[in-house]
C-alpha cells in the first residue's frame, strides 16, 4: 500500500505526487473526526506536502531545460500548473495548522515547516522569529540542523550578517552527526547548506559543490529519487 513518506521521499514522477497530494489531503479528512492537534498536524503535513512538490516541479524545470524543448513544452503543461497550484495552497493550509494550535503549541518540526513555506513567501522576519521561538522546543538532532541552515539564510535576506556563519557550522556538524542514523535528513541539510553558502559568496563554491555531491551520493545509496532531482 502507497503511504506519504516513500511518495514523497522514493519518487520523482508527476503522477505519484497527484497520489502524494490525494493522501495527505485525505489524511486532512480522517483526522477532522479526531483531536485538534490530529487536525493541526495532517494540515501541516498537507503543507508540507505542497512546499516539497512545489520544490519538486522548480527541479523538474531544469532537468527538463536541459533535455530539450519537448521536456520543457510536457513540463509546462504538467509541473508548471501543479507546482503553481501547491505554491498557491500551501500558505493557506500552514496557516490551518496555526489557526487551530497556534505556534505555541506547534511542534519543532511543524515549526519547521512552517518556516520554511513562509521563506517562500519571502517572510524573512517572520522566518527568523518562529526559528528563535522553537529553538527551546524537543527536537531532533536533524530538525535543529535544518533550522539553522534557514536561519542563516533569513538572516542574510534580512539584511543581519549576525552569527551566520556559526549558524551554518553548526547545521553542517549535525549534518555530518546525523550522516548514519538519518542519511535522508543529512541529505537535505547538506544541500540546503550548499544553496544558502552560494548565496553567500555569490556564486558556487568547492566546498558547496562538495555538500552537493555528498547529498548526492546519499540519497542515490538510499533511493532517494525526489532528493536527488532536488540536489
Amino acid at each position: 500500500m502507497e503511504n506519504t513518506y516513500d511518495l514523497s521521499w522514493s519518487t520523482d514522477d508527476f503522477f505519484s505526487k497527484l497520489r502524494l497530494i490525494r493522501l495527505s489531503r485525505a489524511k486532512v479528512r480522517e483526522s477532522r473526526k479526531s483531536s485538534t492537534e490530529n487536525l493541526a498536524d495532517a494540515y501541516s503535513g498537507l503543507s508540507s506536502t505542497y512546499y516539497s512538490i512545489c520544490g519538486s516541479a522548480f527541479a523538474q524545470a531544469k532537468k527538463a531545460k536541459e533535455k530539450g524543448f519537448i521536456w520543457l513544452l510536457k513540463w509546462f503543461f504538467t509541473w508548471f500548473p501543479l507546482g503553481l497550484w501547491c505554491y498557491h495552497f500551501m500558505y493557506s493550509a500552514s496557516n490551518k495548522t496555526v489557526d487551530l494550535i497556534g505556534l505555541k503549541g506547534m511542534t519543532a518540526e511543524q515549526c519547521d515547516i512552517r518556516q520554511s513555506i513562509l521563506g517562500k513567501f519571502c517572510k524573512w522576519n517572520e522566518v527568523v522569529d518562529i526559528i528563535i521561538d522553537s529553538l527551546g522546543k524537543d527536537m531532533k538532532d536533524h530538525t535543529r540542523g535544518l533550522l539553522m541552515v534557514s536561519l542563516s539564510e533569513a538572516l542574510w535576506k534580512s539584511g543581519s550578517s549576525n552569527s551566520i556563519e556559526v549558524h551554518l557550522s553548526l547545521a553542517l556538524n549535525i549534518a555530518f552527526s546525523v550522516r548514519e542514523s538519518e542519511p535522508l535528513q543529512a541529505v537535505r541539510i547538506f544541500r540546503k547548506s550548499a544553496d544558502v553558502l552560494d548565496l553567500i559568496c555569490g556564486c558556487e563554491t568547492e566546498e558547496s559543490l562538495e555538500m552537493r555531491n555528498i547529498a548526492r551520493k546519499i540519497a542515490e545509496e538510499y533511493g532517494a529519487k525526489d532528493q536527488v532531482l532536488k540536489v
